[in-house]
């Protein structure tokens, strides 16, 4: 074997025998199909779109504050409305136009070249990368401040079936409080929050 094959062969040896750890995590869920734990932290939470959960937890990180010009804010429902409890509604909100502004620009997500070569990735990460707003509503209800989560890059969200039953189940008023920042490749963006707004509604039984 001359040399520059025997480079190429440790190499290769060498790479497979740092990612291989990086892997161990995974486990078969019997159907042919890898799955890596859930994070405690985030695995009760919501995600409609695909990714979003390193995002998440770098926005649960830092300390939310207050600013009406930059929170993003429930449109629907308004404060204090009850919702008839036949149909799920859609959560609306909205950010103020002098608020939150995306990054000037976007640092490309980690290429396939250094996915082998350089250093092993997270064996929990999922999906793209968030770059521009994200938002997280949490529901609470009195003696339930995680009754239900979602993190979203949207600006609405509809229960489905099995996350309404768990909205229209809690007793009393509930709490929206809607946390929003703005990520650069899952970064906090400077000046990006996160920044919090809530309100309360009630649900006609």
């Amino acid at each position: 074997m001359n040399s520059y094959l025997r480079h190429a062969f440790c190499l290769v040896l060498a790479s497979a025998a740092i990612y291989t750890p990086a892997c161990s995590e995974d486990h078969d869920d019997g159907g042919g199909h890898t799955e890596t734990p859930a994070d405690p932290s985030t695995a009760d939470v919501i995600f409609p779109e695909d990714g979003g959960d390193e995002a998440l937890k770098v926005m649960l990180a830092a300390t939310p504050t207050t600013d009406a010009a930059k929170a993003a804010v429930l449109t629907s429902p308004t404060g204090g409305a009850q919702l008839p409890g036949t149909t799920a509604p859609t959560f609306t909100w909205a950010v103020p136009t002098t608020g939150l502004r995306s990054p000037r620009h976007q640092t490309p997500s980690r290429g396939a070249g250094r996915r082998f070569f350089g250093p092993p990735r997270s064996a929990h990460a999922h999906g793209d990368a968030i770059n521009g707003a994200g938002y997280f509503l949490v529901f609470s209800a009195a003696g339930n401040d995680k009754l239900l989560r979602v993190f979203t890059t949207k600006t609405s969200y509809q229960p489905d079936e099995a996350a309404w039953a768990k909205l229209k189940g809690a007793q009393g008023t509930l709490k929206a409080e809607l946390i929003t920042a703005v990520f650069d490749n899952n970064n906090l963006a400077p000046g990006g929050g996160p920044f919090t707004s809530s309100t309360s509604f009630s649900i006609a039984p």
